[in-house]
């Protein structure tokens, strides 16, 4: 069952922030790798340029300049946070998780620190755990960074999918909604469907088919998908979402300022927003200049709005909605107070 109120969860985000490695891809370097060009791009897509982490840069330290720029925006300090969530599909290793090497960073040793695997949708669903957790009493300052390096699984032989994604992270700081001030959270479902297991996925490398010469010679350690089920499925469900929130907390598609789906591709953002009928200005498309960023990329669209100096007044809603490899989903609905 989904999470809701009309007066508030008691759990508000009181800080964002974000961050982009400074090396970029652009369509005219990937036309140079496969067949392809920004004129077949670009209208397919809507992505024009996509940041890659530099060689020495891996998932934890995107996270942990993301992390840093939320605690900074919330005016918490480090000492402060009592758990970490980093929502990725790319961690550094294995093991450990990548949240210890965040918190080792940071110097955050209050704080208990774990990974959280949900694709695309990790964030939503590393959000709805960290304000879980508040609401429970259990803990009182959560950070939540949705943090990805999918260039590193990408193959740059697949036209279909090496357009898509770029590297970046994106962090909230959730806090007891206790205050004025900051976005609370109104609704909450996050949800799944095994049934999809084989639409987004890498084959091996895990415990099934553990990574070796010969996997490595068949390319099975990149990320592969099946674009048109991606498609369709991605538009039905995340519509689905959107429309469920908006019956069960009463309101329509004008009650909201603004509605950010998962920035996976243009296409399938324009034709969520045309489902649930939002207008341009509602619709938010932040994928031209870093493209597909997975677990990253809703934190980092409010971050960026943020940043350019866009922000919500007092009663204003924002939506997020996102779909990711498993599938799995969910939607948000968060109020400025």
């Amino acid at each position: 069952m989904p999470v809701l109120s009309r007066t508030g969860l008691g759990v508000k985000v009181c800080g964002l922030g974000h961050y982009l490695p400074t090396d970029l891809i652009t369509n005219e370097d990937l036309s140079k790798l496969v067949d392809t060009s920004d004129e077949w791009i670009f209208p397919r897509t809507g992505i024009r340029t996509r940041h890659i982490a530099g060689e020495h840069e891996a998932t934890s330290d995107l996270a942990t300049h993301a992390a840093a720029s939320a605690l900074e925006s919330a005016g918490i300090a480090p000492g402060e946070i009592d758990l970490i969530i980093i929502a990725t599909a790319t961690p550094d290793s294995p093991v450990p998780p990548t949240a210890v090497l965040v918190q080792r960073n940071l110097e955050m040793f209050n704080a208990a620190a774990m990974d959280l695997s949900a694709a695309c949708a990790g964030f939503v669903f590393a959000a709805h755990t960290g304000a879980a957790m508040i609401r429970s009493g259990l803990h009182q300052r959560v950070l939540v960074v949705g943090a990805e390096t999918l260039t590193r699984m990408t193959n740059y032989q697949d036209r279909q999918s090496c357009i898509l994604f770029g590297d970046a992270a994106g962090a909230i700081v959730l806090a007891p909604a206790d205050e004025a001030g900051g976005l609370e959270l109104r609704y909450s479902h996050v949800g799944a469907d095994g049934r999809h297991a084989d639409m987004i996925r890498v084959i091996a490398g895990g415990s099934r088919k553990p990574a070796s010469a010969e996997t490595v010679a068949a390319q099975e350690h990149f990320l592969t998908l099946k674009g048109s089920e991606v498609f369709r499925c991605a538009v039905e469900t995340m519509t689905e979402q959107g429309r469920r929130a908006l019956d069960e907390l009463g309101l329509s598609i004008r009650d909201l300022r603004w509605v950010i789906p998962h920035q996976a591709n243009d296409r399938i953002m324009q034709a969520v927003g045309s489902a649930l009928g939002a207008d341009a200005r509602q619709l938010v498309s932040d994928i031209a200049t870093v493209g597909n960023t997975s677990a990253a990329s809703l934190a980092l669209a409010l971050s960026r709005l943020r940043e350019r100096g866009e922000t919500l007044q007092p009663g204003e809603r924002v939506m997020l909605l996102t779909f990711g490899a498993g599938s799995t989903w969910g939607c948000q609905v968060y109020e400025q107070t």
